[in-house]
């Protein structure tokens, strides 16, 4: 009987050694579980593009090692196109981490999603899967671009420094709308000092 409970004994100090995947949305920071959503920042316009950072972190006590080439696929549903920028490393040390860098742009207004995954040797999580969801509002959205072809914020002042004072000029804005439905009542105001 002292044989077997020495043999229960050293079976009970056996540890598991496994890596344990962990997927977090950078600014604003959010803990994405497999299979979960997480949203993208607001607001989301047409044709801007939005930079996403996702972090892969181990807790685990082993390598966590991202098998497929490239890493890290994507796909994109509703009005967007996405794309990886930055690819993550394929193996992270335990308590270490790396990170993903995705280009989202939108392309109209609506609800749009862009589902991501990687296989991993995680027991728990050997392909991870989560989406990103975000939503283009129907709404327009008014763009005033100087002649070097910069948009102008909204309340910043302009100088054109190289006209000459005294002398009649031209000076060509371009107003647009950058949004994705009607812009109508617009209304200017020039000021010159």
């Amino acid at each position: 009987i002292a044989g077997n409970n020495s043999l229960l004994s050293n079976l009970a100090t056996i540890t598991y050694s496994a890596p344990r995947v962990e997927v977090q949305r950078l600014s604003p920071n959010v803990i994405i579980a497999n299979g979960g959503s997480a949203p993208l920042t607001t607001p989301l316009y047409p044709a801007v593009a939005n930079t996403v950072r996702l972090r892969i972190a181990n807790t685990g006590t082993a390598a966590l090692a991202l098998s497929a080439v490239p890493p890290v696929t994507l796909g994109a549903n509703g009005p967007v196109v996405a794309w990886v920028v930055e690819q993550p490393a394929t193996i992270v040390p335990p308590n270490g981490q790396t990170f993903i860098e995705l280009r989202i742009v939108p392309t109209g207004a609506g609800a749009l999603a862009v589902p991501f995954s990687f296989a991993c040797n995680d027991p728990h999580a050997a392909l991870f899967s989560a989406t990103l969801e975000g939503f283009v509002p129907f709404e327009p959205r008014m763009e005033l671009v100087e002649p070097a072809g910069r948009v102008v914020i909204d309340g910043e002042t302009v100088l054109l420094a190289d006209r000459l004072i005294g002398r009649a000029t031209t000076v060509e804005f371009e107003l647009r709308n950058a949004g994705t439905a009607a812009l109508t009542g617009i209304a200017i105001e020039l000021v010159a000092s």
